[in-house]
């Protein structure tokens, strides 16, 4: 693969998502993992499924090792990311989905 493909292939995250502005590309739902309720950002400007750290922390959920790559942030920083959950279940709205998500430290302890 040449530079500019893998350029182009690079994950990201939305300005949208990391900021929680809202837009017609955005919605903001509730959910729930293992039992607890946690604030979902659906986002169709990001390329992966995403995590905050603070939240894998709380939930005390286990991250499994991924390859490492930086995720490009709506300000243009490249975060990298800390791992992966893998197949974590998430209900919303009574459906349960299970899906990767990558773990990322977007603020907060």
């Amino acid at each position: 693969m040449n530079r500019d493909h893998l350029q182009r292939e690079q994950p990201l995250v939305s300005f949208n998502a990391l900021e929680g502005y809202y837009t017609p590309n955005t919605l903001q739902v509730k959910g729930e993992i293992h039992g607890h309720m946690v604030k979902i950002l659906i986002d169709m400007g990001s390329t992966h499924n995403f995590v905050q750290t603070m939240v894998v922390r709380h939930l005390g959920l286990s991250i499994t090792t991924a390859p490492n790559f930086r995720v490009l942030v709506g300000n243009r920083e490249k975060l990298p990311n800390e791992g992966c959950i893998q197949e974590l279940k998430v209900r919303i709205q009574g459906t349960e989905l299970i899906t990767d998500f990558y773990v990322l430290h977007l603020g907060g302890t």
